[in-house]
């Protein structure tokens, strides 16, 4: 069990509001020269991203106990916060999972083209597996993850570099209709943009199980 370096005392009269700032990006160029726009919204978006994890690392330091976002709304707002943060939080999880277990199942379908009616084998299978993992323990499920995220990142770097003589922002971006229109292709982007945050959202539960979370949890962010 992890210790919770808290002061109590402070914690009942609420913590002090944490305010995060992020930069507006310019309004969309009609003449349809969107490549100055596009290269602008790397800088506000890197920065949003810097910011919350920063956010949630210096939260993950400050009260290392387990609960995650629950215990930063209970000790910030109360229990009643605490209760719809945890509901949330289970939701969530119940979302990611069956929407993971189907994407791994898309994958292997369109590499080796496995007929549908074996999708919900696919699905439970991968579930079992999954849980299973963590069944064996947290540590076991954390070194599943460091392994499967650093293949990941080698195979994104030789996809990134293998990519650059192909790169054309007409064939891209313009021919299969990426280009901003309207806010209904930005509501459109959501569920692909929210993927961009669950590492963020990871680190206060890695905060519970790692040794001295206020030194290792800023380290390994700095890092990554």
């Amino acid at each position: 069990m992890c210790r919770v370096s808290v002061d109590i005392s402070r914690s009942q009269h609420g913590a002090a509001p944490i305010r995060e700032s992020s930069s507006a990006v310019g309004s969309r160029d009609r003449c349809g020269h969107q490549r100055p726009i596009l290269r602008l919204a790397v800088v506000p978006h890197r920065r949003l991203r810097r910011n919350a994890a920063h956010l949630v690392y210096k939260l993950s330091a400050t009260i290392p106990a387990g609960g995650g976002p629950y215990i930063f709304a209970l000790h910030a707002i109360g229990p009643r916060a605490a209760f719809f943060s945890g509901l949330a939080e289970t939701l969530k999880g119940i979302a990611v999972s069956a929407s993971t277990f189907y994407t791994i199942y898309s994958y292997l379908q369109a590499l080796f083209d496995i007929d549908v009616m074996f999708a919900p084998v696919f699905v439970v299978t991968f579930g079992f597996l999954l849980l299973s993992l963590n069944i064996f323990g947290v540590q076991a499920s954390f070194r599943m993850q460091a392994c499967s995220t650093t293949l990941c990142v080698l195979l994104l770097l030789i996809m990134f570099f293998s990519a650059i003589p192909h790169l054309s922002y007409n064939r891209w971006v313009v021919e299969q209709n990426w280009e901003f229109t309207s806010l209904d292709s930005t509501i459109h982007a959501i569920p692909s943009a929210m993927w961009f945050y669950l590492g963020i959202e990871g680190l206060p539960l890695a905060s519970d199980e790692t040794i001295e979370p206020e030194k290792n949890v800023p380290l390994g962010l700095f890092l990554s």
